[in-house]
């Protein structure tokens, strides 16, 4: 609510750069006087009135000060002064610093006030003076809050009177006039729609005084009723009669889901307000003390007006023995409600006393935010013990933290990407039956930071400059959502960690780049002068060249790749339980100097769980790719040198890049150097933000198999692959590998959903067999789990008979045992909580016959 005192009052003073003889001027004039430049500063305070100053400082450091002093009949108080903040200048260097001093100046006669600014260290120093001049304000009598009452729009007016009856009054806004009467009479009028609240202000003005302000609240109401106004967090409390056969009821009876006319059954009195953002409203209808005879009341909440609104809640008694009415916790969308304040029993009156107890979310439809820049959002919630969850799809882009504690609540988003995000908030209250969901729905739209430019070939990067290269001839190249942050985070770790004299003046963006330019012909390429209209390529991708039928492999390979296959036999079933050896965005092969990586790292682009980057063990397919491209770039004499040892390497690593067009074409079309930008876009997957492309990481332990059960050992981390929900493609069409289809086609089988870690030396691949049977149709029983372990930087097509059955043979002091599998599975529910965990979890062997429903794995 705006200050409403008659002694109100702010002026703005500049004080110049310390040390430079540079101008200063005035800034603002409003209530309580005015300040005038001139040679010198001239102000002119009304005696009584109570004005603001406020001296700016701009210095050449952060140890500037401020200060203000008086003389003469001019009283201050209140000194309050600012911190130190830059200014930056067109380089974005820091230009100056500036400083705020403000006091609040009073006077009974003439005098002076002088603020000086001062710079630590040196002698420097600027005055600002202000004369003060004391002078009579103009005196308002008389004008105050008023309302009238009728339907539509209504004429709401109040006199008052000026001293000198020679001052001019206006009001603002222009919906409310002023107009001159008798000697010093005034009235101020506006046509306000029924039920609403002009807030106005009004100023009079009169030569040789000083301004008198005033803030007035026109009302329009409707008739039997009063308007409350927009409902902030807090309490309302009135008092009000219902009068014998003065206003009827208009929502008393409760067979009806609409308003009606009660045919002067009840009387009543209707109270409106309006809600600016979603809340909650506790209303309590009392009997008044003073009434000789206890009013029963009756309360009814409508949406919109008393004569066309729809009920939304109703009571009669709180509690068997209270016979007062209350509503508890009603959740309200914005807009306009009444409350109809009524009896139980016919024709009957008295005095009542109301109270509304609101809680207003102050959660607005969207927000606004700076790429890179942490968001808080803060809102209120009911009732305070509640439950806050936030479902956010591009949660992995906006790192959302999620904070509520007795009732306020604050998710801080950090965007990443420049755009518009959506996204649900849930208030959750009560057990079982009573259990109550409240969702809210806000968004973020996150653009680039004041120097920065949003790319003009992506949408979605802030760059330094402008475009500066042409656009290229072919499509953008398509990639997940997920595929851009990870790589993009990772190679931002990356150089972060080689620090300013290593970085070798390598971007991220150049980085990620390189990154993004292997695979050529395996992600959305270009072909015949366009790009492949193929969706983006799944960071989850498993290769399917392993077949033991691939005519451009020799008969010596085709051999070894029948050990991938269940059991070593492409012939058996089930088919499905395939070792994948090349993984992921770049093919990662278990053979390779990045085998230490089980499937589920090897397909993470990002920096993985934890959030950090080791250089002395990367711990995901992203974080070794981009070291590795780093060394290589930063080890070159040149930019051209560089580019040269990257090309060269991805030549001899990846088949695809064997002919240099990885470099060639790929990464000189993806990459803008120009700009250093990159020619991408995610239009095609957008949603899809996982940077392991939806591999899940999990908690999993061995146990002894029943009837013996128990647990063996510690629990480890795990990662559960489910080939049925890829972000993005996974070339899995002809899943089965069939042998009989046309050429193009022959593929190695595409993997059942599997769990993968590493342990005892070996990586693990586990495929449970509730899922190989769900995905089979009933063909492959149930109790046909795999295991398949392969020795760490081992050459899976080189190990034979490593496929084990639904246990796993372990020695232990000795002697042999046999394990089982157990994985920690969640709910995954997609909201993300405060102060607990995410969902619910509980331990399900992989040998469990429910094993492929609790892990969420469908059919199709």
């Amino acid at each position: 609510m705006a200050d409403r005192s008659p002694n109100s009052g702010f002026r703005r003073i500049t004080v110049s750069r310390v040390g430079a003889p540079t101008s200063i001027t005035a800034r603002t004039a409003t209530s309580g006087g005015e300040c005038k430049t001139a040679a010198v500063y001239r102000c002119r305070i009304g005696r009584g009135n109570t004005v603001t100053i406020a001296a700016d400082a701009v210095a050449t450091g952060p140890g500037v000060e401020v200060a203000w002093a008086t003389t003469g009949a001019i009283t201050a108080s209140g000194h309050r002064l600012g911190a130190a903040t830059p200014t930056f200048g067109p380089d974005n260097s820091i230009a100056a610093w500036k400083r705020t001093a403000t006091v609040d100046l009073a006077c009974t006669s003439g005098g002076t006030a002088t603020a000086k600014a001062t710079l630590a260290g040196t002698t420097a120093k600027k005055t600002a003076r202000l004369t003060v001049v004391c002078a009579d304000a103009v005196q308002i009598t008389g004008l105050q809050d008023t309302s009238a009452e009728g339907t539509g729009t209504v004429a709401v007016a109040r006199g008052f009177t000026v001293t000198p009856p020679s001052a001019e009054c206006s009001a603002d806004p222009a919906a409310a006039t002023v107009t001159e009467g008798v000697g010093g009479a005034r009235t101020l009028s506006a046509r306000v729609a029924v039920p609403a609240t002009l807030e106005t202000v009004v100023t009079c003005t009169a030569d040789g005084h000083a301004d008198a302000v005033r803030h007035v609240a026109l009302t329009a109401r409707r008739p039997c009723s009063t308007h409350l106004g927009t409902l902030a967090t807090g309490t309302v409390t009135l008092s009000g009669t219902i009068t014998k056969g003065q206003c009827a009821a208009k929502a008393r009876r409760t067979a009806t889901e609409s308003v009606f006319y009660a045919q002067g059954r009840h009387w009543a009195k209707r109270h409106t307000f309006t809600l600016d953002t979603p809340g909650w409203v506790t209303i309590s209808l009392d009997n008044a003390p003073a009434n000789a005879e206890a009013l029963d009341t009756y309360l009814v909440l409508l949406k919109d007006d008393g004569n066309t609104g729809t009920p939304v809640a109703r009571n009669d008694n709180r509690s068997r023995n209270n016979k007062n009415a209350r509503l508890t916790g009603v959740f309200l969308r914005p807009g306009r409600y009444t409350i109809e304040a009524t009896t139980k029993t016919p024709r009957t009156a008295g005095d009542y006393d109301l109270g509304v107890q609101a809680t207003a979310s102050g959660l607005r439809t969207s927000y606004t935010a700076t790429v890179g820049a942490p968001k808080s959002i803060t809102f209120n919630y009911w009732p305070p013990h509640a439950e806050v969850a936030a479902r956010i799809v591009a949660a992995p882009e906006l790192l959302p933290v999620v904070f509520a504690r007795d009732g306020k609540a604050t998710i801080t988003l950090t965007p990443r990407f420049a755009g518009v995000d959506r996204f649900t908030v849930r208030i959750r209250s009560g057990v079982g039956a009573n259990r109550q969901d409240r969702l809210l729905s806000t968004g973020l739209a996150a653009a680039c930071p004041a120097d920065k430019w949003l790319s003009a070939y992506n949408g979605l990067l802030c760059v330094g400059s402008l475009p500066a290269d042409p656009v290229p001839a072919v499509g953008q190249y398509r990639l997940t959502p997920g595929t851009l942050l990870g790589v993009l985070e990772t190679a931002q770790a990356v150089i972060d960690a080689r620090g300013e004299s290593d970085a070798c003046g390598l971007t991220a963006n150049k980085l990620a780049a390189f990154m993004l330019s292997i695979g050529y012909r395996e992600i959305p390429h270009k072909s015949g002068g366009r790009i492949s209209p193929s969706p983006a390529r799944s960071p989850m991708t498993l290769g399917r060249a392993d077949s033991h039928t691939n005519i451009f492999l020799s008969a010596s390979q085709k051999k070894r790749n029948k050990r991938l296959y269940s059991d070593d036999s492409p012939a058996k079933e089930p088919k499905r339980a395939f070792f994948h050896a090349g993984v992921g965005w770049w093919q990662i092969d278990d053979y390779s100097e990045w085998g230490t990586l089980n499937h589920g790292q090897r397909a993470e682009t990002g920096l993985g769980p934890d959030g950090q980057f080791d250089s002395n063990m990367p711990g995901t397919g992203g974080e070794m790719m981009a070291d590795l491209f780093a060394g290589l770039y930063c080890g070159a004499a040149n930019d051209a040198q560089g580019i040269l040892k990257v090309g060269n390497k991805m030549k001899a690593k990846w088949v695809a890049c064997k002919f240099g067009k990885c470099m060639s074409e790929q990464y000189e079309e993806i990459y803008l150097d120009n700009t250093d930008d990159l020619y991408v876009t995610i239009a095609e997957n957008e949603g899809q933000y996982a940077t392991a492309g939806g591999v899940g990481e999990r908690v999993c332990k061995w146990n002894y198999p029943q009837p013996s059960g128990g647990s063996f050992g510690d629990e480890f981390s795990c990662w559960f692959y489910d080939t049925t929900r890829p972000e993005g493609r996974m070339h899995d069409l002809n899943p089965e590998g069939d042998t009989s289809i046309p050429l193009v086609t022959r593929q190695s089988p595409l993997a059942a959903p599997f769990v993968s870690f590493t342990y005892d030396s070996k990586r693990f691949a586990v495929f449970p067999g509730s899922i190989l049977s769900v995905l089979s149709g009933g063909a492959v029983p149930v109790d046909s789990s795999r295991i398949r372990t392969v020795p760490v930087a081992s050459d899976a097509r080189g190990v034979a008979k490593a496929w084990q059955g639904s246990t796993y043979s372990h020695t232990v002091d000795g002697r042999p045992v046999e394990l089982t599998l157990s994985v920690r599975l969640c709910e995954q529910t997609g909201w993300i909580h405060a102060g607990r965990s995410n969902a619910p979890c509980r331990w399900v062997s992989v040998n469990a016959s429910d094993f492929a429903s609790r892990a969420g794995i469908r059919a199709d």
